[in-house]
């Protein structure tokens, strides 16, 4: 879990609250992940840009990361740009990441080093929402055209294949979620009733034809012993995931809406066997979220959290049963079928260099305009001037409050609109690992 940009680690245990801290540094250190039961993967601006790095023990004769005393840092990436939003693939052996703001980079990698980069998307929009497919072969990604409108598009992580876009429509379309069982595709989409519903698009041509009866009873066309096969696979490793059939052809057409309430609804998650769509939604006239779920044709809507507890940092356990969310800075484990809710409490300490915080805040900030500002003269300023007449004077202000407004004073130099910095809704923890050790 990230703590206030630190990076901590915690048993998976509700009766025991004690964290460790791995990261120990003032700078900002996020989107982590676990890439093996003992390695940590996540991104930081501890050397001055947003690089990918691997914590793990240093000790050889206690690897569990959680008891060591002993932390070593890897630094994967020393590029000239930024690093951002890694994800790893289910057989944990390839990563994508953002480098810089339109590419998209897939790599292999293991607890030395990134090996093999290759670029498979480099434009002027960001990618977002990057899911690898089960089988890890394909990527998910939204993506705006030149309209500023989000698609949703499968990708070939080795790049065999041209993105494809499935969503198609002149709405926005976001948050790709791929079923384990790989049959579907969920996403959030605007599209229709004017506010943001859940919809999925069936991969397989021959899931789209099947009819109820053909749910109900079984598909005419499959083999008698095809629940005899469904055995043997269960009983495999799943990480040698059979590879998914994507049927591409038309693929826009077999789209299929599973929500439509008053409210939106996003963020959705679908359950290990394809069955059941997790979402968040806001409904008539609560104050905030909740989490629900659904059959994924729409039907048995369940309410899982009351009283607009607004749930964020939303993941599935390594076996599918439970989920664990985040509602005001505390963990909890979720049950996804009684919705009933285990806390699972931690304590975090750590020490706070106010300076060195707000020079990361300064920086970060700063890089954003440098990077992102749609006049590459900035107005006829130096905007790198600017940094150094304004940075000293921001460090010195006496309060947040004071240096807040000293780096707006910095922007209004540019005389642009629509802009600011301004501090975040305080949060005790941030988010969630995507996987569990």
């Amino acid at each position: 879990m990230v703590i206030r940009g630190e990076i901590f680690v915690k048993e998976n245990d509700k009766e025991k609250k004690r964290s460790v801290n791995i990261s120990n540094h003032p700078y900002r250190d996020q989107g982590v992940l676990w890439l093996s039961d003992s390695t940590l993967l996540f991104t930081s601006d501890r050397n001055g840009q947003y690089d990918l790095y691997l914590a793990k023990s240093a000790d050889p004769n206690k690897t569990d990361i959680f008891k060591t005393l002993k932390y070593e840092l890897v630094r994967l990436t020393k590029t000239d740009e930024h690093e951002f939003s890694p994800v790893i693939a289910p057989d944990g052996k390839k990563i994508a990441f953002r480098r810089g703001r339109g590419k998209l980079i897939v790599a292999e990698v293991d607890e030395k080093r990134l090996k093999n980069e290759k670029i498979i998307l480099d434009g002027w929009s960001t990618p977002s929402g990057t899911a690898w497919s089960p089988d890890s072969r394909w990527l998910a990604y939204a993506l705006s055209d030149l309209t500023f409108n989000s698609e949703i598009y499968i990708h070939a992580a080795d790049n065999s294949k041209a993105p494809v876009n499935v969503s198609m429509h002149p709405r926005s379309d976001r948050s790709p979620f791929w079923s384990e069982d790989g049959s579907k595709l969920a996403f959030a989409s605007n599209r229709n009733n004017g506010d943001n519903d859940v919809w999925f698009v069936w991969l397989k041509r021959e899931d789209w034809e099947k009819t109820q009866r053909d749910r109900d009873e079984g598909y005419y066309f499959e083999d008698e012993d095809e629940d005899e096969k469904e055995d043997k696979k269960k009983d495999e490793d799943e990480k040698k995931a059979d590879p998914i059939q994507i049927d591409f052809e038309d693929i826009h057409d077999r789209l299929y809406q599973v929500t439509s309430m008053a409210g939106n609804e996003g963020s959705p998650i679908v359950s290990k066997d394809g069955e059941k769509i997790y979402f968040t939604a806001t409904i008539g006239v609560s104050e905030g979220r909740d989490l629900y779920s659904v059959k994924w044709d729409g039907k048995e809507i369940k309410e899982l959290t009351k009283g607009g507890s607004n749930p964020y940092g939303i993941s599935l356990d390594p076996k599918g049963d439970d989920l664990y969310i985040l509602k005001r800075g505390s963990i909890s484990k979720l049950n996804g079928e009684s919705g009933k809710a285990t806390a699972m409490p931690h304590s975090a300490r750590m020490q706070i260099n106010h300076l060195e915080e707000r020079s990361q805040i300064f920086e970060e900030a700063w890089s954003a305009l440098d990077e992102g500002f749609y006049d590459p003269d900035f107005h006829g300023k130096d905007w790198r001037g600017l940094k150094r007449k304004y940075k000293n004077w921001a460090l010195a202000a006496s309060t947040s409050q004071d240096f807040y407004y000293m780096f707006n004073l910095m922007l209004g130099q540019l005389n642009a609109s629509h802009m600011g910095l301004a501090a975040m809704m305080k949060r005790h923890s941030e988010s969630l690992p995507a996987s569990w050790a």
